[in-house]
């Protein structure tokens, strides 16, 4: 099957399927959905079930961010809620501002999972920036917060 020639549907109706999202619903028409973007939104999801951190890089607009977005609003399925917090990292941001965000997204994906059963995103944007850097690898490779684990079964996804 030549994915780029399905109706939009379709596309939906099968990225759905494998990832295990009972109500299809596109949740933005405008986002383009090649075979490409199929493909790293696969393998974003498979590093997620397999517990193996995910880094996103490219250069600045390539579409990182609205690629998380258009996956995070995907498994929502219209659910009124927030399950990707985006984290604007630049020079200036501290090893306390990162552990800050990150109880911040833990809280709100406990919520996400009690009331809605789907995980949340915490994405540190631009990560390379920081001197903290060491602060969001212990999250996203230790899964720890200044040596304390994070919540198991939180749902708490970190990129």
């Amino acid at each position: 099957i030549d994915f780029d020639t399905l109706p939009r549907s379709q596309k939906i109706e099968r990225l759905c399927l494998v990832l295990g999202i009972q109500w299809p619903l596109d949740p933005d028409e405008s986002y383009e959905l090649t075979m490409d973007n199929m493909l790293k939104i696969l393998a974003i999801e498979m590093r997620f079930r397999c517990g193996i951190p995910v880094i996103i890089m490219g250069e600045t607009g390539c579409g990182k961010t609205r690629l998380m977005k258009f996956l995070c609003e995907l498994h929502r399925s219209g659910a009124v809620a927030d399950n990707l917090k985006l984290v604007k990292v630049h020079g200036g941001t501290s090893a306390k501002t990162i552990y800050s965000k990150i109880r911040e997204a833990e809280a709100i994906a406990l919520k996400n999972k009690r009331e809605f059963e789907f995980d949340t995103v915490l994405f540190f944007d631009e990560a390379n920036t920081t001197d903290a850097i060491s602060s969001i690898k212990e999250a996203l490779c230790d899964r720890t917060v200044e040596g304390e684990p994070l919540v198991g079964e939180s749902g708490l996804k970190i990129i």
